[in-house]
């Protein structure tokens, strides 16, 4: 999903170069949770505002979904700032005048969403951090761990597949971080979540893998990822959209597809189990409808930064009805 490929970060103070990252090599899975370790000044903070496209990197190439970035226009950084990530800061950046749904809210009105559609998405991603009943307090009336939750629910509501979070838990009392630490354990199961912290206590508690950083390199690496030597596993967002398929389908060939697929434990699995359903119900043209609308839903959904891995059931289809293949 995400890649940094030698990433390096120079700055400019006065007649002297200050290079804050020097060649880092990342590779990250498509949902774990990462915690960035080192002491202040060591660049994690440059490093995260790097994946997040917050800042520029001097040398090197940020692969997003396979695709280098080295090409990428402003509109390009534009669409993946507000498509792909979710930020959440230590200084929560909310407006003290607004209520928290409305701050929620903010985070859609550059999506021409419909402000019927931005608040009840609003509510959705508050009742995710156990805010429901909360919505209508301003941040001033709230506690540090709950205006936390507030900035984490509108990391949440334009559904990025990545959540970057600087030191979310630095102002926070012990009980309350550990409410905050809680809530990004359960989003990486399916999501990708980097997180910056000083706190290696609660890295080593939550966390799933610990980046240590010293002098803008990469010290140590609890458990490293080689893009294309682990199957890419399955998480609970890849089920949901053939769930609804089958159901809006109510067909026995989708029901079947969405039971194969949830049975599987990796995309490669996932596949198979599209294209032996597909085969199997190859005799009924209403069949292959529902089956084809449950594979078109996994393409769109958890699998659309693979756009064509799973064409299996539409090529079965072709190749039955006698058509050439797109």
């Amino acid at each position: 999903m995400l890649e940094l490929r030698q990433i390096t970060k120079e700055y400019q103070s006065g007649s002297e170069v200050v290079r804050a990252l020097k060649g880092v090599d990342l590779a990250f899975r498509r949902s774990e949770f990462v915690s960035i370790l080192g002491p202040s000044g060591c660049g994690k903070t440059t490093m995260l505002n790097i994946m997040g496209g917050l800042d520029q990197y001097t040398d090197g190439d940020l692969v997003i979904d396979g695709i280098s970035t080295k090409q990428y226009r402003d509109a390009d950084w534009d669409a993946y700032r507000n498509d792909t990530i979710g930020f959440v800061f230590q200084s929560y950046n909310l407006i003290s005048h607004q209520t928290v749904l409305a701050n929620v809210e903010l985070a859609l009105t550059l999506s021409g969403v419909s402000s019927s559609e931005r608040r009840q998405r609003a509510a959705k991603a508050l009742e995710q951090v156990g805010l429901g009943d909360q919505i209508n307090k301003k941040p001033a009336q709230m506690s540090g761990g709950q205006v936390q939750r507030v900035a984490i629910a509108r990391a949440l509501i334009n559904d990025p597949d990545i959540i970057l979070a600087d030191e979310p838990t630095g102002a926070l009392d012990s009980e309350t971080s550990i409410q905050v630490m809680s809530i990004l354990k359960d989003i990486s199961q399916r999501k990708l979540v980097i997180m910056v912290t000083h706190n290696p206590e609660l890295a080593e508690q939550y966390s799933t893998r610990i980046v240590r950083l010293s002098d803008g390199n990469v010290l140590s690496d609890s458990d490293p990822y080689i893009p294309g030597t682990e199957p890419e596993l399955l998480t609970e967002a890849d089920i949901l959209p053939a769930q609804a398929a089958a159901s809006a389908v109510g067909s026995v060939s989708a029901t079947s597809t969405v039971a194969s697929v949830q049975s599987a434990v990796s995309v490669s699995a996932a596949e198979t189990a599209i294209s032996a359903t597909a085969g199997a119900y190859a005799g009924s043209a209403e069949s292959f409808s529902a089956v084809d609308a449950a594979a078109a839903s996994l393409r769109a959904g958890c699998f659309r930064r693979s756009s064509g891995r799973i064409d299996c059931c539409r090529g079965e289809r072709q190749r039955q009805a006698g058509e050439a293949p797109p």
